[in-house]
């Protein structure tokens, strides 16, 4: 089945790569071997008039494989499952002289070797993890088979032939569009690298293509629905087209490991073409909003289509995308939101905040950022690659931040691993364990050039990781599947040697031992060990912070942001509290920044200096206001605010530090609908916004979705003054039942992250 060459590609190999899936070379229709008698004629022997691949919806290939919700008229089965077809013949079939077998190839260039040109014989039994075909019925001139793939197969789009042998050759069927079969991961099946064995978990993380995405801030989380529409129509073959442009080798499509690495690099397009730009200047010329995009439908059908990177996207959008596409291949998959993610930028453990002298921040020398939140995907697959154990989830991210073997990819990063400190094993460990488990350590740059530790935080960075619950809309906390838990006590009282030497055992100086729950003390050294771990395994070492804490004052500093809501005025409320019986003064600090949700900052819009006397054994509130009017014209794509507060306690000269982001409360889109809420019935879908700024918005885009509901649809608007309320309706005719849920987004010149939502239970078509 292979073709020759007439090149020898420089003596290494004799065809070239197979590297796409919707490359074809049809085999020939008659292969004939040696001598044939001039009156041969094909006809004379057993002859394929037609095939039947039971294909419809209702059809229990679809049904039993699980890819009946597929918007897509060609076979769809998952590997190393039986499935059935039916072939008409010229002739009854007699197994005693009639031979033939079915086809399975894939690519320009298949070979047998390779898993892309696959002969299926017809055997008495199937055996486990092998390819076979058994005749299951037998009547009149057609045979019906069990045909099972292997479960290790290439996943992708095979066209199919049949063969039947003669004693001059073989005889072949003709390239039949019709019967082309699309083979996808299994996780339903044991032997599958992506089994999964708990039905609940299939349902979320593989049939559902509606989720939730979690954003904001840690102490004010936010969620908006995303439609993934894995299964709308023109979607798998998106999904197989990725992978042909990341000339990705057709015989590497079998293993998850391969195809979510491809996926991770080629769903940006930093340096390969990829599906989507990331953007994070706020400037969006010639493109969409992050912000904008409901779902991923839109952003992989104009990637297809046009086959250039669709405009714009940022972590969450990245990982929508992604998870749609995984889903969509059969891969188990999931979003996950790490709030105060860390971009350690030389790989050390920690992330380290340079200080004036006056406690302002130095931008200069501040090379590293703290993400207020960052969206990544877990897979399930094993991992034969990696010791046993590490198998489960695992972290791909294709949020285009570092590069990994020359690409911008992230994973996959086993998840067991990184809670462990085993950043040795690939792919991409440390930077993963660096995004949830650094230090912040603040320092103070000296005018004569030298540096100070001042401080430490060892638990801002990876506060709260969490990802959408089982068979609902709520938040699940995964915190502890990649870190260990940490005592409040033991959070505050750390020996901070153990971060830069490697030892077993852990000493807690503060505090005497049997002061602490035992269970507390064991978290203390199982976190603290997974550190030393990945440290002993070429993170590089950090700066030597031991003895920072040690405090030498009672003053400790806490701050608060009141409630804000966008275009209104706010306050900053600071907390000093002395617990000694000396009496301190205090020189602070506020910062006000807009920022984007990454941590960097665009401008400072608002700096106070202020000094604070405190009695022994007192605390003391100061209040800083924060007008509309100093942070609303300058506002960047999320309406986060970023706040820093230094304070140096002149007596002891221990500085004091803390930062902060928040989220501006923005209004939201409203979505009703009228009619029966019926498959195959009309239903009025009504958007409605109400602008409650002081200024009128301009070029504002509102975009509706619903998976099973409506095509993504968007429609514009010039201008909505001050408190006026503009409707949008839509006429939609629902072709899935169950609980279906319609989204909506707004975005204009001046205000972004706009959303809305409704949940919808659309009811079956009623039986004549």
């Amino acid at each position: 089945m292979s073709e020759s060459s007439e090149t020898a590609f420089g003596g290494r190999r004799a065809i070239p790569p197979n590297t796409s899936n919707a490359a074809e070379n049809d085999p020939p229709t008659v292969e004939l071997q040696g001598l044939v008698p001039r009156g041969f004629n094909p006809q004379d022997y057993l002859n394929v008039m037609n095939v039947h691949l039971f294909k419809e919806r209702w059809d229990s290939n679809k049904v039993d494989h699980h890819t009946d919700k597929y918007s897509n008229n060609q076979l769809i089965v998952r590997r190393g499952q039986s499935f059935y077809i039916q072939i008409d013949f010229n002739r009854p079939y007699d197994p005693r002289r009639d031979f033939f077998r079915v086809e399975y190839v894939i690519g320009r260039y298949p070979q047998e070797n390779k898993g892309t040109y696959v002969p299926v014989p017809v055997v008495s039994e199937l055996q486990s993890g092998k390819w076979g075909a058994k005749v299951v019925m037998k009547e009149d001139r057609s045979v019906r088979l069990s045909v099972q793939s292997s479960p290790d197969c290439i996943v992708g789009k095979f066209r199919m032939y049949v063969a039947v042998w003669t004693p001059y050759g073989v005889i072949r069927t003709a390239r039949n569009p019709a019967t082309d079969t699309y083979i996808l991961f299994n996780p339903w099946c044991e032997e599958d690298a992506v089994y999964l064995d708990n039905e609940k978990e299939r349902e979320e993380y593989v049939l559902n293509d509606i989720g939730v995405i979690f954003y904001g801030d840690f102490n004010d989380i936010k969620s908006r629905s995303w439609s993934y529409g894995q299964f709308e129509e023109g979607i798998l073959d998106t999904c197989l087209y990725v992978m042909d442009r990341a000339n990705m080798d057709l015989s590497g499509r079998g293993n998850p490991i391969k195809v979510s690495r491809v996926g991770s690099a080629m769903i940006n397009a930093k340096d390969d073409e990829g599906v989507i730009a990331g953007s994070w200047d706020n400037v969006y010329a010639y493109g969409v909003p992050p912000s904008a995009w409901t779902g991923s439908v839109d952003i992989l059908l104009e990637y297809k289509s046009s086959q250039k990177p669709v405009r714009y996207g940022q972590c969450w959008v990245f990982a929508g995308v992604f998870n749609t596409f995984l889903r969509c291949l059969g891969i188990p998959a999931r979003v996950v939101t790490n709030y105060f993610s860390a971009h350690d930028n030389d790989a050390n453990l920690q992330l380290d905040i340079f200080l004036e002298e006056d406690g302002n921040v130095n931008s200069k020398l501040t090379k590293d950022s703290v993400w207020n939140y960052h969206c990544w995907n877990e897979a399930w697959m094993t991992r034969p690659d990696l010791p046993v154990g590490f198998g489960g989830w695992q972290v791909v991210d294709s949020t285009p931040q570092e590069n990994s073997d020359g690409m911008y990819r992230c994973g996959p990063a086993s998840v067991q691993a990184i809670k462990h400190g085993h950043v040795c094993f690939q792919f991409d460990a440390p930077f993963v364990f660096a995004e949830v488990n650094s230090d912040l350590v603040y320092i103070t740059a000296k005018k004569d050039g030298t540096h100070v530790v001042e401080t430490l935080d060892t638990t801002h960075i990876g506060k709260l990781i969490v990802t959408k619950e089982i068979g609902g809309d709520g938040i699940k906390d995964i915190t502890d599947t990649y870190k260990f838990q940490e005592g409040k006590l033991l959070q505050s009282h750390k020996d901070l040697s153990a971060r830069v030497t490697v030892r077993v055992t852990v000493t807690v100086k503060c505090v005497p031992e049997k002061a602490w729950p035992f269970s507390a003390f064991e978290s203390q050294e199982e976190e603290r060990l997974a550190l030393e771990t990945a440290l002993m395994y070429g993170a590089k070492k950090a700066r030597n912070t031991e003895g920072v804490l040690k405090s030498r004052s009672d003053v400790h500093m806490n701050f608060e942001v009141e409630n804000a809501v966008l275009g209104r005025d706010f306050k900053v409320i600071i907390t000093f509290r002395n617990n000694g019986s000396t009496r301190y003064t205090v020189a602070a600090y506020l910062s006000g920044n807009i920022s984007f949700y990454t941590g960097v900052s665009k401008a400072e819009f608002k700096n106070e200096t202020f000094n604070v006397t405190l009695e022994p054994l007192s605390f003391k509130r100061e209040e800083v206001l924060i007008g509309a009017g100093e942070y609303m014209g300058q506002l960047l794509e999320q309406a986060f605010l970023h706040f820093f507060v230094t304070a140096r306690v002149n007596e002891t000269r221990d500085v004091l530090a803390k930062q902060k982001s928040i989220v501006l409360t923005v209004p939201k889109v409203i979505i009703k609908v009228r009619g029966a809420q019926v498959v195959g019935s009309d239903m009025v879908v009504m958007v409605e916004f109400t602008n409650p700024l002081k200024e009128t918005l301009r070029n504002v885009w509102i975009r509706l979705d619903g998976p099973g509901v409506t095509k993504p649809l968007r429609r514009m608007f010039r201008e909505i003054r001050p408190n006026a309320t503009v409707q949008w309706e839509e006429l939609c005719r629902p072709w899935v039942s169950g609980p279906r849920k319609l989204i909506a987004s707004l975005t204009s010149d001046s205000l972004r992250h706009v959303y809305g939502e409704l949940d919808l239970q659309i009811q079956r078509r009623p039986s004549m």
